[in-house]
């Protein structure tokens, strides 16, 4: 089971986007820094963000937090990541 499969049979597939569906995320307000997400995750609960972090960790798969999007320095755009 690949880490896609992994969260989704955690979070459900609703909450794990993926393809055109992280467009919004793909890049800041300020239009100059850009991401290439693996998937931007939507968990519910507290249970389901530890969770995700826990097979993030396990894969090796690193994890940007993402809040308003409204940083000065692109610090939450990846590629390859997961934004939470």
């Amino acid at each position: 089971m690949d880490i896609l499969d992994r969260l989704r049979a955690v979070l459900g597939a609703d909450h794990v986007l993926t393809g055109a569906a992280t467009a919004k995320w793909q890049e800041d307000w300020t239009g100059k820094y850009t991401a290439a997400p693996l998937a931007v995750l939507r968990p519910a609960t507290t249970a389901e963000v530890a969770a995700a972090l826990r097979i993030a960790h396990e894969t090796g798969t690193p994890v940007v937090p993402v809040s308003g999007n409204t940083g000065l320095v692109g610090g939450t755009m990846t590629t390859g990541g997961l934004m939470l």
